[in-house]
């Protein structure tokens, strides 16, 4: 595990890292604790969800944007996929809602053993969630993934939602293009 990020038990207890962050030295970062002066990168983010994730799971949706930048809290809910083609048996985990879908290597990345949706991916399974608002968050963030994001969905037609996200992302980046013309 990465060594600016801090875990309760793995070497300072939870009450340790909590007088070190009312002290000033650490802050809260999705499971684990930073220092204060880290920079906040989509590593640091990502590897904070380590103990949430088994090591076959993959950070999708709503928090993968967040690992992306999109969204400034972690969300409550850590949304999670097979990052392997084979079933995998996850017992339940607290806050992880977990869908037994599979994403494939080409649309992950690997921050250590933490696997997360790409920026593409993240956006096209928002927009197929019709989740309006964290898309446009993401599209915001990273303008040059919706092309990535329409591409994806044109390979997958049959998944549900995709249709509809199809449009959704069509018509969002032609207003991002108007947005930046006029």
């Amino acid at each position: 595990m990465s060594s600016a990020v801090k875990f309760p038990g793995h070497p300072l207890s939870l009450a340790e890292l909590s007088a070190a962050a009312l002290d000033g030295d650490v802050v809260p970062l999705g499971e684990g604790y930073v220092p204060t002066d880290a920079p906040e990168t989509p590593w640091l983010r990502a590897r904070s969800l380590a103990p949430m994730l088994a090591p076959a799971m993959a950070a999708t949706h709503a928090v993968a944007a967040w690992v992306w930048g999109a969204l400034a809290e972690c969300p409550a809910a850590i949304t999670a996929q097979r990052a392997t083609a084979h079933r995998v048996n996850v017992g339940p985990r607290a806050r992880v809602v977990y869908r037994d879908g599979f994403v494939g290597e080409d649309d992950l990345v690997w921050f250590g053993d933490v696997a997360v949706t790409s920026v593409e991916r993240t956006i096209a399974d928002l927009a197929r969630e019709r989740d309006m608002t964290v898309t446009r968050l993401m599209i915001f963030n990273h303008p040059r993934g919706v092309a990535g994001a329409v591409s994806w969905c044109l390979q997958h037609t049959k998944l549900p939602g995709v249709p509809k996200a199809l449009l959704l992302l069509q018509a969002l980046a032609t207003d991002g293009e108007s947005a930046t013309t006029g």
